[in-house]
């Protein structure tokens, strides 16, 4: 791709998203991009001019901020973007299936697992690992802090009713990775979110018996 045409959807994905306060903005897409690039050097059959161009613009629609299905809300939007810089159809119908593939953990897939491209695989597992590490536990804890959520309800908490629910369940993705590059990586980023959920536990046990 041309210097010009990456400098003009960076351009627009950081003015885009320069207000997002859940943690999907622009840093966020540059550190996915990051990730995709570790992953897709152990795939050869990957279309990487595509992949680019679903990582830059697989969030685009939280310019609007939070909103339901922004896989879809966001593969439309970048349909539009892509059509209005005349970027080729063809490519544009499969930036457009990777975005909405780029969403399974909480709601139900347009298409299963087997049925997934390469492309679909890599940038979810790159996205995916995003959520995981230290900087998976700072993401969360800001999202938690702006939704008024608290650290720790109890044990039991499931994703969305405390920061210690939605990192319990996070972890889960360090397990169903599609590559084995996201594996590998999943697999050291997990470490310190579980040595994190532990922390959370102790201050609940403490609150507990205090």
């Amino acid at each position: 791709m041309k210097p010009e045409f990456l400098n003009r959807l960076e351009a627009y994905v950081k003015k885009s998203l320069k207000n997002d306060k859940s943690g999907h903005d622009y840093t966020h897409t540059k550190r996915v991009l990051k990730n995709m690039f570790m992953i897709v050097e152990n795939s050869l059959e990957a279309d990487k001019d595509v992949l680019i161009i679903s990582c830059w613009l697989h969030d685009i629609a939280y310019k609007d901020g939070v909103i339901k299905d922004h896989h879809l809300v966001g593969a439309r939007e970048a349909e539009e973007f892509l059509k209005k810089i005349g970027y080729p159809e063809e490519k544009i119908k499969k930036v457009k299936i990777i975005i909405e593939d780029h969403v399974r953990k909480t709601t139900k897939p347009l298409r299963s697992d087997s049925e997934l491209c390469i492309e679909s695989k890599i940038l979810l597992d790159a996205d995916h690992l995003d959520a995981l590490g230290k900087i998976g536990i700072k993401r969360a804890s800001k999202f938690n802090r702006e939704a008024k959520r608290p650290e720790i309800i109890s044990k039991e908490d499931k994703f969305n009713d405390s920061l210690y629910g939605s990192l319990k369940q996070i972890t889960l993705w360090a397990e169903n990775t599609f590559t084995l590059e996201g594996a590998r990586i999943a697999k050291l980023r997990v470490k310190p979110m579980r040595s994190y959920l532990k922390k959370l536990e102790k201050k609940f046990q403490a609150r507990l018996t205090s």
